[in-house]
């Protein structure tokens, strides 16, 4: 099984369409021009992204559809209907059988305008998101392969507690949705 995870993981991040078109992008437009948008949380979940920076990120985006996709379960009774919280079952934690999922088809099916990957890791499922959906920006923390898949990185070098690196990346947001 650790093989085919090392295939998948060279596959996803240095086999590309050598057919795409590499085009300029404007961070700014389309930051400010995101209606959907796709967060994907620490998949090793620890009580440090919590209720704060969910809200954080919430209020970052007050009319935009943000789906939050996690690997643990959330209160749901707290959060606003706009936005959508996905939980991978530990099932489909390998990227062969989430690549057959529901959520992945449910992702596939809606237009998402904004990627942004608050995993402080790298893995599989976030990585094959970063590569099948048609995201025009893609915005992950330095990480092993992150410059093959993001088109915009936050360096998460030093001893820097991982809350403030996502408060870093909301205020580099929140500086563009001005």
């Amino acid at each position: 099984m650790k093989m085919i995870n090392h295939i998948f993981k060279f596959c996803i991040l240095h086999c590309s369409n050598p057919f795409q078109k590499k085009s300029m992008l404007s961070f700014q437009k389309i930051v400010c021009q995101a209606r959907r948008i796709l967060i994907i949380t620490p998949f090793d979940y620890t009580p440090v992204f919590d209720q704060t920076l969910i809200n954080a990120m919430m209020k970052l985006f007050p009319d935009h559809i943000c789906t939050f996709l996690s690997t643990h379960e959330l209160d749901m009774a707290s959060v606003d209907t706009r936005y959508k919280w996905m939980v991978i079952e530990n099932e489909y934690l390998s990227l062969w059988r989430f690549s057959r999922s529901s959520i992945k088809e449910q992702l596939a099916q809606t237009h998402i305008d904004l990627l942004i990957d608050l995993d402080p890791e790298f893995n599989l499922i976030s990585a094959y998101l970063f590569r099948t959906l048609k995201t025009g920006l893609r915005i992950s923390f330095e990480k092993e392969g992150s410059e093959h898949l993001s088109n915009f990185q936050f360096n998460t070098s030093g001893n820097t507690p991982y809350t403030d690196h996502v408060k870093k990346v909301i205020s580099v947001l929140k500086t563009f949705l001005k």
